[in-house]
């Protein structure tokens, strides 16, 4: 009963004890250990997946993703279950060069779910990053500064981690 009490408050544990969300991974593999083909679109799940998919989301505080996978799949990461819409999570980019298209997906909706680019500490250093990071700003994105990811954690604890 101890351990199904603790799997149930994972999420609340994590945060409350540790300071930090709790963590899922979800990945998508082929029947051959694939994860997809580069340049190339391959449906590996089917509905009843992406139904299961769209109800973690709605459940999590958070999706993280790196900036390649922004590049190969242009994701939009919102739930897109009827009724469940307005439980979609912030998104995370890991983004260190502050690449992230401001015709991206995320970007294109970050005034309706916010979506937070985790940058390099020196990107505003580089030329026309300046600019780019204001317009990312003006799209209601945010900019975490490079630091070891449980520490980037905790610091956007504060901003969205609740549920």
């Amino acid at each position: 009963m101890a351990d199904e009490g603790r799997r149930a408050l994972a999420a609340y544990l994590s945060r409350q004890v540790r300071g930090r969300p709790y963590v899922t991974l979800k990945l998508a593999v082929s029947s051959d250990g694939m994860l997809g083909r580069r340049g190339e679109e391959v449906k590996i799940t089917g509905e009843n997946t992406r139904t299961i998919v769209h109800r973690m989301r709605a459940e999590s505080d958070a999706i993280l993703v790196g900036i390649g996978t922004v590049f190969a799949d242009d994701p939009e990461l919102t739930v897109r279950l009827a009724g469940l819409e307005d439980r979609s999570p912030l998104r995370i980019v890991l983004d260190r060069r502050l690449d992230l298209p401001l015709t991206s997906k995320l970007v294109m909706t970050a005034g309706t779910v916010p979506v937070v680019a985790v940058t390099d500490p020196f990107c505003e250093a580089h030329a026309g990053d300046g600019e780019k990071l204001r317009a990312l700003l003006s799209a209601a994105s945010r900019s975490c500064r490079r630091r070891p990811l449980p520490i980037c954690f905790k610091t956007l604890r504060h901003a969205a981690f609740h549920r």
